[in-house]
C-alpha cells in the first residue's frame, strides 16, 4: 500500500467521528468546536508520524516524505482551511 493511502486510510474513523461531532455540536459552543479541531489535528499529526512522513531527531523535525506527497498533503491542509473557514 502506498504511504498517502495508509495515511488516510488511518485518519478515516477519526475524520468520521470529529465530522459527526462537529456536525453535532451547535455552532454556539465555539470552544467544544474549536477543541474538536484541534483533537483532529493531533490525530493528523499523529498518523503522518507513523506513515512516516516526518522523522523526530535529537534538535530537529526533518520530512522525509516525497516533495509531490508532502506538496498534495499541503494542498489538502489549505482546502480543509478554506472548508472550515467558509462554514
Amino acid at each position: 500500500m502506498t504511504p498517502l493511502l495508509d495515511y488516510f486510510l488511518s485518519l478515516t474513523p477519526g475524520f468520521l467521528v470529529f465530522t459527526a461531532l462537529l456536525v453535532v455540536v451547535p455552532r454556539d459552543h465555539a470552544v467544544f468546536r474549536i477543541l474538536i479541531h484541534i483533537a483532529f489535528f493531533i490525530l493528523a499529526r499523529d498518523a503522518m508520524t507513523g506513515s512516516g512522513f516526518w522523522q523526530i531527531g535529537p534538535g530537529s523535525l526533518r520530512f522525509t516524505a516525497a516533495q509531490p506527497t508532502l506538496l498534495f498533503l499541503a494542498a489538502i491542509s489549505s482546502l480543509l482551511f478554506v472548508g472550515i473557514f467558509l462554514v
